[in-house]
């Protein structure tokens, strides 16, 4: 059992790093969004790294020589090009982390079966194989708090959805959990890069 604790401030199911009290809980991530969205300068400067993530292009590389290797690339490319929409749009979504701290990612699994009348579950393949339908974005102003294990650690993120505000309770370990901040004293909401920002946009409004 550790000696020690990670030191972050929460109250319940809610982080309390936040000392500007206009930031705290869920008023964080709306803010941030009206920054992204209503700023010119902000809105402009978040528009190009997008651009330039995507220009690098995210090849795979073969584990080692084997068939085996090459053979499980080939089929993780194939899960790539088969999910619905783009490839490129879930990329996008993940690194919306930048602007709010972090980012939750739902994997969705689909059977490879072929044609479907659902194009969210349509398939180019028909091998019977386990792909992605999707990743699906978790939009950050939905979440509203964290459920904690016996360490601290968070391990459930508390969403409630404006449609119809039922909670949901979306298990971390099911999905991709995108943090900016290297997640200092275990914070699953990590810190926006629009934080030094804030002052500055809010006097000018």
């Amino acid at each position: 059992k550790p000696g020690g604790v990670s030191g972050l401030t929460r109250y319940g199911y809610f982080v309390a790093e936040e000392w500007d009290k206009r930031l705290l809980y869920q008023r964080g991530p709306k803010i941030y969004k009206e920054m992204s969205e209503g700023s010119p300068v902000i809105g402009a400067g978040l528009k190009a790294w997008p651009s330039m993530v995507l220009a690098a292009g995210w090849p795979l590389n073969d584990a080692d020589e084997s068939e085996q290797a090459k053979a499980l690339t080939t089929w993780t490319e194939e899960c790539f090009d088969d999910m619905y929409g783009a490839f490129s749009d879930r990329l996008v979504a993940a690194f919306s982390c930048r602007i709010f701290g972090f980012s939750i990612m739902e994997p969705i699994y689909k059977i490879r079966a072929g044609a479907n009348d659902d194009p969210y579950f349509d398939s180019r393949y028909d091998d019977g194989r386990i792909g992605w339908a999707d990743w699906a974005s978790r939009a950050q102003e939905t979440i509203e708090g964290w459920e904690w294990d016996d360490n601290g650690r968070a391990v459930v993120a508390l969403q409630r959805a404006p449609t119809d505000s039922q909670q949901r309770r979306i298990k971390l370990r099911n999905v991709m959990h995108f943090v900016v901040g290297g997640q200092r004293k275990g914070n699953p909401e990590g810190i926006s890069v629009l934080r030094n920002s804030f002052e500055p946009y809010y006097m000018f409004k």
